[in-house]
């Protein structure tokens, strides 16, 4: 009988603490939800809103380092630019747990199947996520994602036409200098769409042989382009043999 007494206290301290942290997953669930709502209608003060300010903020994407909440906030803002339509409305919302005890602790964990259209490929995004949400003062503290972020990236991107180009040069240095980040050639290009990657011979002999890979969103603007006396006169300008030029499409 006096075990019996001596559990009897403990059960009932078991159990307020669950019923406490069953109302804290109640109250923390809507704002995860409300946090949800927010990102698939692109509102970042409501969004910012519900985020701690200290809160840490994880991506998908390999490599990337954690997050301010502005920081996050700018991101997911980006999404909206590639996405349209984002829709997170089919999940299934789950209780997270303390990894000693296993017990409820109030953060809530979420199984997403996100859905959109990507704009530059009309593709339909068929994205299933895992996140999870941790709070403080009744704030998202600390929010994880977990996604296939490189699929997604590939789903949103406009397909690209990569061409592999080869020439001589007058003098590889002034050649290579136009395709150094940030010059005016570069940033030309990458108005057309075209992102370029060169390539200089290992041939001791032929250091003017190079090789220039081309990634090209908009075929149809860069043949438009080709053969016009501005595109021959900005490659002769940086030293290109025009009369040495030959192109291959990959396969």
């Amino acid at each position: 009988m006096k075990y019996l007494l001596f559990s009897l206290p403990l059960f009932v301290l078991a159990g307020c603490s669950s019923n406490a942290n069953n109302a804290d997953y109640k109250k923390n669930l809507a704002t995860a939800q409300a946090v949800l709502a927010a990102h698939s209608t692109a509102d970042y003060d409501t969004w910012s809103s519900l985020h701690h300010e200290d809160a840490v903020i994880w991506d998908a994407n390999y490599g990337s380092a954690s997050m301010t909440r502005d920081e996050a906030a700018v991101l997911y803002a980006s999404h909206h630019e590639a996405i349209d339509g984002i829709d997170g409305s089919d999940a299934v919302w789950l209780p997270g747990v303390d990894t000693l005890t296993l017990e409820a602790d109030g953060s809530v964990r979420a199984y997403i199947n996100w859905k959109g259209t990507a704009r530059a490929t009309g593709v339909a995004i068929d994205l299933r996520a895992y996140h999870y949400w941790n709070f403080k003062d009744g704030k998202v503290v600390a929010e994880g994602n977990y996604y296939d972020a490189g699929g997604l990236i590939a789903a949103a991107s406009p397909k690209t036409t990569t061409l592999s180009i080869l020439h001589e040069v007058e003098d590889f240095d002034r050649w290579a200098a136009a395709w150094a980040e940030g010059s005016e050639n570069v940033k030309n290009f990458a108005e057309m769409g075209v992102t370029a990657r060169i390539f200089q011979s290992t041939d001791p002999k032929r250091p003017q042989d190079v090789n220039i890979l081309f990634d090209i969103m908009d075929m149809e603007a860069w043949n438009a382009a080709q053969g016009t006396p501005e595109m021959v006169s900005n490659a002769e300008s940086h030293g290109v043999i025009m009369s040495t030029i030959s192109s291959y499409e990959e396969r």
